[in-house]
């Protein structure tokens, strides 16, 4: 077989490029970032079990929410959201209070 080398790497999905040479055939291959997001979940889920209730929280920092990194890129993608930009706190929040992303809220609340 052949050595295989790196081209290139997506920086926004993570994609790695690679191509080998077998003789007077270029072979170019893509392999996609994954992650196992279900450890996260599980902890998310730990989380918002233990949460207080709204009338019990202090008025001090919390932990709103964790998003792998998988889906912050599919944010990216989908929806041009930046999760770690300020300027995109609103749409964050809105993400993050809808129905589809609520496993990745770690209290009841909405923000």
């Amino acid at each position: 077989m052949a050595q295989e080398y790196l081209l290139d790497v997506d920086p926004l999905n993570r994609a790695l490029n690679t191509f080998e040479l077998d003789g007077d055939t270029i072979i170019v291959r893509r392999y996609w970032y994954s992650e196992d997001v279900n450890a996260i979940l599980d902890a998310n889920a730990r989380q918002r079990l233990d949460a207080p209730l709204a009338s019990e929280r202090k008025p001090d920092i919390r932990q709103t929410a964790r998003i792998p990194d998988i889906v912050q890129y599919q944010w990216l993608e989908q929806f041009g959201v930046r999760s770690w930009d300020q300027n995109h706190q609103k749409e964050v929040q809105r993400l993050l209070n809808s129905n589809e992303f609520y496993k990745l809220r770690t209290n009841n609340g909405r923000y």
